[in-house]
């Protein structure tokens, strides 16, 4: 079991598992493109398709993210 997920990570992870779709400054909201390589244990998924079994983490963390989904 991990602890910690960071949904929508941007440049500031949190996680055990950090997790954002947009990489392209162009499909961010903060015009700067992420570098998945300076980001632990980085993977690219939605916040509404996410690739894990539920009660897999202790705490979800998702700051700044659901005012840009498109049916939260």
């Amino acid at each position: 079991m991990f602890r910690k997920l960071d949904v929508g990570c941007g440049h500031d992870p949190k996680g055990d598992i950090n997790v954002d779709l947009f990489l392209n400054k162009s499909e961010r909201y903060d015009d700067t493109s992420l570098n998945v390589k300076t980001i632990p244990n980085f993977i690219r998924a939605g916040a509404c398709h996410l690739p894990f079994k539920d009660k897999c983490f202790v705490i979800v963390i998702c700051f700044h993210v659901l005012e840009h989904v498109d049916n939260p």
